[in-house]
């Protein structure tokens, strides 16, 4: 067995055993009920007015159908028993541990940075609530089919295999019907066009060949522009007239264009510092101008470094603008439900600050004998630390009353965590 598959197995392994425990762990009554427990049309299974229900019924203010039928086969094979749609969201996050790890390798020829991204994605904490919380099964499935649509793409470029091409552009359909967030990815594919893939450089003189590539990406464009008219209509309330979308006199303008840069900055923040992760951050009561002129101009700080940098370092632009890029359909600008972020958001788009990272380090340990000594250590120190955060975190998702008291202790009173607690009792 090579080296590659090795390690795959290693990080899919090491992600089932981590959470595990999720398998004794129960429903939440946190949107659990919209998707499960209180929805008799997904409890009786896959059948034709299931179907019918998940594909034409704009339901939880969404249109995600493939999310729905997942469940519906979790409640044929399991009924209400949570120990199987949780074991289900943890093997499919393990598989996109190694999807991930494959998906770079294949990109970059880098074994070692494609190997600590990969174990970043599994094993980092923000990463729990997408896979702890039964609700969040549209994270790991849309991500799912996300990466294998990536590294189809990867074999269309480098083989120049047109199947390959008409693969990936399925799978990120069936992404978009898992979980609409993916509607920017073909700009991610556009992204990868500049580096690894190297088909394109940033200049004036290349805008040819910018054409061509933009052309390429048309069909994935419709499906995107499909995607995002349907769900802005089904979170407008569809035909049932009941709108998710927060108004500009429930939420203005202001406070949305106020609360997006230190939403961003807090997201990087807590990626380098996990803790005090909680499933509900409710909106600041005030914005300070300070935190909001800090915030904006240290983001406007690192999109000019990774600007500049574009040539030298390209990893640092890619990182950087898959980031804000996949954040781009929940950066609040279209405001919907009450919460300021979401630890859940970052699924995929974190991605892109571990590309930053690993590169970076891998360029340090390239150019001083001493870093390459030390840099193994250090990552592992980082895996451990990320592996012992995420253990913490996932245990408050034992159950509701254990993650709503969290929560409460973390960010103090709120409705939503009030509420769920009241409700739990």
């Amino acid at each position: 067995m090579t080296q590659p598959r090795r390690l795959a197995l290693l990080l899919a392994f090491v992600t089932l055993a981590l959470y595990l425990p999720t398998a004794w762990f129960d429903f939440v009554v946190y949107d659990d009920g919209l998707y499960v427990t209180e929805n008799p049309i997904v409890q009786a299974g896959v059948t034709w007015a299931g179907l019918k229900y998940a594909f034409t019924t704009l339901a939880i203010a969404n249109w995600h159908p493939l999310t729905l039928v997942s469940h519906m086969v979790d409640c044929g094979l399991f009924g209400l028993n949570p120990a199987g749609p949780h074991l289900e969201n943890t093997l499919i996050h393990a598989v996109n541990a190694a999807l991930l790890f494959v998906l770079l390798l294949r990109l970059t020829d880098k074994l070692w940075p494609a190997a600590f991204i990969a174990a970043l994605f599994a094993w980092h904490p923000m990463h729990v609530e997408s896979v702890a919380w039964i609700s969040e099964r549209k994270d790991v499935l849309s991500t799912f089919f996300a990466l294998l649509a990536m590294v189809s793409y990867t074999n269309f470029v480098k083989q120049g295999c047109r199947r390959s091409y008409w693969i990936s552009l399925l799978c990120f359909a069936l992404g978009i019907m898992a979980k609409a967030m993916l509607v920017t990815l073909p700009c991610v594919l556009l992204l990868l066009d500049f580096w690894p893939l190297n088909r394109a450089r940033l200049s004036l003189n290349e805008w040819r060949n910018w054409l061509k590539l933009l052309l390429e990406k048309i069909p994935y464009f419709l499906v995107t522009a499909g995607a995002s008219l349907t769900t802005y209509h089904a979170q407008a309330g569809g035909s049932h007239g009941e709108t998710a979308i927060a108004t500009l006199e429930l939420v203005p303008l202001d406070v949305r264009l106020g609360n997006l840069p230190l939403a961003i900055m807090s997201y990087v923040g807590k990626f380098f510092w996990p803790v005090q992760l909680v499933v509900y951050y409710p909106p600041p009561k005030i914005l300070l101008i300070p935190m909001v002129a800090a915030a904006t101009l240290t983001l406007l700080a690192i999109t000019s470094f990774a600007w500049w940098q574009r040539k030298k370092r390209p990893y640092l632009l890619v990182g950087w603008f898959w980031f804000l890029g996949m954040l781009v359909p929940v950066s609040g600008l279209i405001q919907v439900g009450s919460a300021c972020m979401a630890d859940r958001y970052t699924y995929l788009p974190l991605v892109g600050i571990f590309i930053m990272v690993a590169f970076t380090t891998d360029e340090v340990a390239g150019r001083f004998a001493v870093a390459r000594k030390i840099i193994p250590v250090v990552v592992i120190i980082i895996l451990l630390a990320c592996v012992g955060l995420t253990v913490k975190q996932i245990g408050f998702w034992k159950n509701s009353e254990t993650l709503f008291r969290h929560d409460l202790a973390v960010v103090g009173d709120n409705e939503i965590a009030l509420a769920d607690l009241g409700v739990t009792l």
